[in-house]
């Protein structure tokens, strides 16, 4: 089984900084990020996609091609084949930043991961994106920058931020709620907690 361990799925939009991989993680180059891992001189364990975005075509027994007609994005492929893996912590990178379809098809992605009860984190050079669902996100005080929190259901239920610039407590955030853009860590253990609704948090670098 592969629930502790964990699956870096990597896309195509550009990333400049090395990517974080540990011992005993699965990485998969989705189409154009094989191009982004070689760029690393990193070789993933699979290689999955239509590589209608690569520089060339990747061969070898660890690649699978798709046709370029289909009902679903290269990335949630990877995702699901991942999953029935068995893996339940997914990091994505270069999933952000592209094209806006996709940005946004990469972010519903997350609430794919999370409804096979397993957790998905989106990267990019300035943004970090995760899904929170009844329950509690704490980070540490060296964090820094901005971070937004936005419902994804009709009314998130006593959503509290704790130790940011702008605090809320039980607050019920509604789905057209714009009160979360643009909150900043100042430096102390923050936390952000949310009794029964799912959050979008993103994290910004400034």
């Amino acid at each position: 089984m592969n629930k502790d361990k964990t699956c870096i799925l990597v896309g195509s939009s550009a990333f400049k900084e090395k990517i974080d991989i540990n011992n005993g993680d699965y990485l998969v180059a989705v189409d154009g990020g094989y191009d982004i891992l070689s760029s690393f001189s990193i070789l993933p364990d699979l290689v999955i996609g239509d590589f209608d975005s690569v520089s060339f075509k990747p061969e070898g027994k660890n690649v699978i091609e798709y046709p370029k007609e289909k009902d679903e994005t290269d990335m949630m492929i990877a995702a699901k084949l991942c999953l029935e893996k068995g893996f339940k912590i997914f990091k994505i990178y270069g999933g952000l930043g592209g094209r806006l379809s996709h940005t946004l098809s990469n972010i519903i992605l997350l609430t794919y991961i999370l409804n096979h009860q397993a957790e998905g984190i989106l990267y990019s050079d300035k943004e970090i994106v995760q899904i929170l669902r009844n329950g509690t996100i704490s980070f540490s005080s060296q964090e820094k920058g901005y971070v937004s929190v936005f419902s994804l259901v009709k009314e998130a239920k006593n959503v509290t931020l704790t130790n940011l610039k702008y605090p809320l407590v039980n607050y019920n955030l509604k789905e057209n709620d714009s009160i979360g853009t643009s909150n900043e860590f100042i430096g102390k253990e923050a936390k952000i907690e949310v009794k029964k609704g799912t959050l979008l948090i993103i994290r910004e670098r400034k």
